[in-house]
């Protein structure tokens, strides 16, 4: 197997129709590593960071494995770090892989980190899958993951009574008694999914929504910037086309009032970010969505709905099983002070964001009475 070092800034672009094939024969792949994503992320929040896509060709010069990294200056400081493009807005990171080439492109990858450490001074890998072989092998080599947020998911049965069965009396009584009570008091009610002719509108919509939602608890949501819209522009309408985009609307009288984000592929369903009216809080529309969109997996056959990172209050609900996303964090191999020093930054960092996580836990549990968490009995 042969790795390139490819630090070309347009190199990414260039790399589609590889990228895409390999995606299509990729058994691992999310939606966090398609070609679509990380050239969105690229392009919009790459400007100060040096690629460093490592491709992994094998013997016969067919492309087998894509690690898609980049460096940039840590914290404002001389130290570069290196990391996962699409660090930041992606749940699922790693290795984009063959099937059958996993376990190997992940053995290459570790060794080029331990034995090719120009360039950076600390290698921060986050949200890595702990059922993926890249996070089984670093710790078959003794390397010490550090734990990051849980991700609840459901294992899809092929009926959506048969899931329910397995809810309490009160979610399923709830799940019925809001939907009949939406449609009693607005019977222009529409649920329906984004396609071609709407997929605009109902992206800013979705947007408006989940930042109105978070700013009536006093804090930030996750699509204030305007990059960030922009970014997720993009990225949608490219699932769309891709068939990757499950985004779920519901209107009343013709204006939006709810909206669920979704990714889809590999019979997974992920649920990515939400939103509704707050003034229709009573009706709960959230829940309704979210039942439509799982839904809609069972209907496709998928044996996954993945709640994605965070344990906010309403997944649980649903009675999940959960997984915990890992970080691998590596110093150069020979330890220079730098390294040291970007080892202390960093977990000053953490010691930061999980403060701030969990304040905003905090705000969202106060406030769930406004939000998709509010399950009042029938």
């Amino acid at each position: 197997m042969k790795i390139t070092v490819v630090c070309d800034r347009n190199a990414i672009s260039t790399l589609k129709t590889d990228w895409q094939n390999l995606y299509a024969r990729s058994a691992e792949a999310t939606p966090w590593q398609s070609w679509e994503w990380n050239e969105a992320w690229w392009r919009f929040f790459g400007k100060r960071k040096q690629a460093r896509l490592l491709l992994f060709h094998s013997s016969c010069g067919t492309l087998q494995g894509i690690a898609p990294l980049c460096t940039a200056p840590y914290l404002g400081t001389p130290l570069r770090r290196l990391a996962w493009m699409g660090t930041g807005p992606s749940d699922y990171l790693g290795p984009l892989t063959a099937e059958g080439y996993e376990q190997e492109i992940a053995q290459l990858l570790l060794h080029h980190l331990h034995t090719q450490v120009t360039g950076w001074d600390i290698a921060d890998l986050q949200q890595i899958r702990p059922d993926s072989a890249f996070y089984t092998e670093f710790c078959t080599q003794n390397h010490t993951p550090i734990s990051m947020e849980p991700c609840p998911y459901l294992q899809l049965p092929e009926k959506w009574e048969t899931l329910t069965a397995g809810l309490s009396k009160k979610m399923r009584s709830n799940i019925g008694y809001y939907e009949r009570l939406l449609v009693r008091t607005f019977p222009d009610a529409e649920f329906y999914m984004a396609s071609g002719q709407t997929l605009f509108e109902d992206i800013d919509a979705m947007i408006a929504l989940h930042q109105k939602r978070w700013h009536a608890r006093s804090l930030p949501g996750a699509l204030g910037g305007t990059r960030i819209r922009q970014f997720h522009m993009l990225a949608a309408q490219r699932f769309l086309e891709a068939d990757i985009l499950r985004l779920h609307m519901l209107k009343i009288e013709g204006k939006p009032a709810a909206a669920l984000y979704c990714f889809a592929g590999r019979g997974r369903t992920y649920y990515y970010l939400g939103g509704f009216d707050l003034q229709l809080s009573r009706y709960s529309p959230g829940i309704l969505l979210t039942a439509r969109a799982i839904r809609q997996a069972i209907e496709e056959k998928h044996r996954e709905f993945d709640f994605l990172r965070g344990h906010e209050a309403y997944k649980y609900r649903w009675l999940p099983s959960e997984r915990i996303n890992q970080r691998l964090f590596l110093q150069r191999a020979h330890k220079s002070m730098p390294a040291r020093l970007g080892t202390l930054l960093n977990k000053a960092e953490y010691y930061v964001t999980d403060n701030a996580r969990a304040y905003a836990e905090r705000k969202s549990a106060s406030g769930s009475g406004t939000s998709q968490e509010t399950t009042n009995s029938s």
